[in-house]
């Protein structure tokens, strides 16, 4: 079996769990076991998938990613991890007892938050008219490289412009998607007059970790401070906001930034990348067949190619919460409720009709993060 065979359907909740933290298993045993309450009556009754109805896949969806986001304990912080744990076991239809009794409406609600607030928003849904040019990742003109003075005078703007982070983020790479290694076409017709032959070269974008919404989005905020992530929150909420930082900010070629921002491409560290000499090195995760030889479990290390101190590379925290998410997506089922919902949205924009199970989550759920 493939790497990534296990992310291109939901999986239940697994029977062989293990944590070092009594705690958090007993809140992974509540969720799998509220697994069952939901799929055990369809399956006994008539024999149909729990899926066919929307209520019970909702709800089962739900569950599963409480119990998925506990699994991710190399990608999210051990704080995220026991919080999630702990708003699980607030929803014990008697909280004063230790048995796995659970409030299965009170589960799922707390799944829809994590599902509205945190997973939702890394989440990219293209409209019925979407307008390229007023995407903050969108190509600006053609630049050539900066001398260092030029650095030293974009990095001491602030706010930051996307068009100049993005002018930083070349500069910093190169030229080049981060990933692929492939030229922006704009700077390789610079260089074409004096190459030896034709080069590889595309319009590279610009590619946030954190979605530009982040900075104003404070449901999304709120569940990431509950987290313990309060200090990511302060940087992209502050004027000088962290969304347009180089920490932030990655070049792609068009493919690979598509699929970062459906969800369906992410970046994991690979085993070794807490040593000093490879602090940045990733193992590519992904569904699709991707081009330039690139393939789902590949090693990629990202360097800076400026000898310039402070251009920073896109920072490992981020691209571990970005992660994080993108496999409970996928292993909850949430990714294909999201692409139901783009489909939706491209036949219906009027967000009035929004379906119920995306509907804005009620504070009141929030009320065991704070």
């Amino acid at each position: 079996m493939g790497m990534v065979a296990d992310f291109r359907s939901p999986q239940p909740l697994r029977a062989d769990f293990t944590h070092p933290d009594p705690f958090v298993v007993s809140a992974y045993s509540i969720c799998r076991a509220s697994e069952h309450v939901i799929v055990d009556p369809i399956e006994d009754s008539d024999h149909r998938p729990p899926d066919s109805d929307p209520t019970v896949k909702t709800k089962l969806v739900n569950v599963r990613i409480l119990g998925h986001l506990l699994a991710q304990t190399r990608l999210l912080s051990g704080y995220a991890i026991a919080t999630v744990a702990t708003g699980i076991l607030s929803c014990r239809a008697d909280p004063a007892e230790r048995d796995e009794a659970v409030d299965v409406e009170a589960l799922s609600a707390l799944g829809e938050v994590y599902k509205n607030h945190l997973l939702r928003p890394f989440r990219r849904f293209k409209g019925p008219t979407s307008n390229a040019s007023s995407d903050p990742s969108s190509p600006s003109p053609p630049s050539c490289k900066l001398t260092e003075e030029e650095v030293d005078q974009l990095l001491a703007k602030t706010p930051r412009s996307p068009s100049k982070s993005r002018q930083l983020a070349l500069h910093r790479d190169d030229f080049r998607c981060i990933v692929t290694r492939v030229l922006d076409i704009s700077y390789a017709r610079e260089l074409q007059a004096q190459a030896p032959g034709p080069l590889e070269a595309q319009t590279l974008e610009c590619c946030h970790i954190f979605p530009a919404s982040g900075s104003t989005n404070h449901e999304f905020q709120g569940v990431l401070k509950s987290l313990g992530y309060t200090n990511i929150v302060n940087g992209l909420a502050t004027a000088d906001s962290k969304i347009y930082s180089l920490e932030n900010t990655m070049t792609m070629v068009h493919v690979l930034h598509d699929h970062f921002a459906r969800l369906d491409l992410w970046l994991e560290p690979t085993e070794d990348s807490h040593s000093e000499q490879t602090p940045h090195r990733y193992r590519l995760r992904t569904l699709w067949l991707l081009p330039h030889g690139l393939a789902d479990g590949q090693a990629v290390t990202f360097q800076c190619h400026s000898a310039h101190p402070r251009l920073a590379l896109p920072d490992p925290e981020y691209l571990r919460i970005h992660a994080a998410c993108c496999r409970v997506a996928h292993l909850s089922g949430v990714a294909g409720l999201f692409d139901e919902l783009e489909r939706d949205l491209a036949s219906d924009p009027d967000p009035a009709t929004e379906t119920p199970e995306f509907s804005r989550a009620p504070y009141a759920h929030l009320d065991h993060l704070s």
